[in-house]
């Protein structure tokens, strides 16, 4: 595995390129051009995730002191984003799965990717550092998908696949992040009512992700089917590995369902159901990026818990 970090808009860097991290790195450029800003940028990150802030970077603590956001940014621009990039080349991602009706999940490892790009930015809300937005980029799946946080409440406020809204697929939830450091997993909670009192219990993604599925299936499929059955039949959209004609032909073959086996090859040739089809891509392609994001995050922080360079 490969991590390549990157920053933009730090001290004195307005564009840093990513960089793989070697155990032994030359930096070489004129005075005051960044070097110590960028080196500095690893104990930064190690602060704060350390120190368990309230905030996703800690700007001064133990290890480093780079006062606050407004002295931190490039050119004191507080109205831009600092950006924190990295990219991870060659590794294994955990695909997480949808079990039951009593949405109990559990994961699987499956074939390693050859690249994974993320992209954190963060930015001033009232004094307070917020991420602000989170980009995910999937070569080997064609995906890209953008997150972005309320700033007050930290909930994931928008998301996207490509240029598809995806958001309204958790009008019964909300996702926010396990923990506040930059690059922590993000967290699924359902929302719930028992008389007058609300509440949420964390449940997996899959559950939102799943029951829109099944909205757009169901007016295709035998209408005898019912729950749980259909819930059955959208979940093996997901359990493919690649979103493609010969999955597809593969899953109708295999599944028990005739009305569904139909459904999946009109999906592959007809093209009346063209925007149907790009409906179940967009879905399986969030679930996807939600769970390589998740995978990813957890070997950043733990790439970046024991480093610390020597300048």
């Amino acid at each position: 595995m490969q991590i390549l970090f990157g920053v933009e808009n730090l001290r004195r860097i307005n564009i840093m390129p990513r960089i793989e991290l070697k155990p032994i790195t030359i930096l070489v450029g004129r005075n005051s051009s960044g070097k110590s800003s960028f080196l500095r940028a690893f104990p930064l990150l190690k602060q704060s995730l350390i120190a368990r802030s309230s905030a996703p970077i800690l700007w001064f603590g133990e290890l480093v002191d780079f006062a606050n956001y407004r002295t931190t940014v490039f050119e004191n621009h507080e109205d831009s984003s600092i950006k924190f990039h990295f990219t991870i080349r060659d590794f294994s991602y955990f695909f997480s799965e949808y079990q039951d009706i009593f949405y109990n999940t559990q994961e699987r490892e499956i074939d390693r990717i050859s690249e994974c790009r993320l992209s954190y930015s963060i930015s001033s809300f009232e004094s307070r550092t917020v991420l602000s937005h989170i980009q995910i980029d999937c070569p080997d799946f064609d995906i890209e998908c953008g997150i972005g946080f309320d700033s007050a409440s930290g909930h994931v406020d928008s998301i996207s696949i490509g240029y598809i809204d995806m958001i309204s697929i958790f009008k019964k939830a909300y996702i926010t992040r396990k923990t506040n450091f930059l690059s922590s997993e993000l967290r699924h909670y359902t929302k719930l009512k028992s008389g007058d009192r609300e509440f949420a219990r964390e449940s997996s993604y899959n559950e939102s992700i799943v029951s829109s599925l099944a909205n757009i299936i169901k007016p295709y499929l035998d209408k005898r089917i019912q729950f749980p059955r259909l819930f059955e039949l959208a979940l093996s959209l997901l359990q493919i590995k690649m979103f493609n004609e010969k999955n597809l032909a593969e899953l109708a073959n295999e599944t028990g369902n005739r009305s569904f086996s139909r459904f999946l090859k009109r999906i592959a040739s007809d093209k009346r159901l063209s925007d149907v089809r790009k409906q179940l891509l967009s879905h399986f392609s969030l679930k996807v990026a939600l769970d390589i994001y998740n995978s990813a995050s957890n070997k950043i922080t733990n790439a970046f818990s024991d480093v610390i360079p020597k300048i």
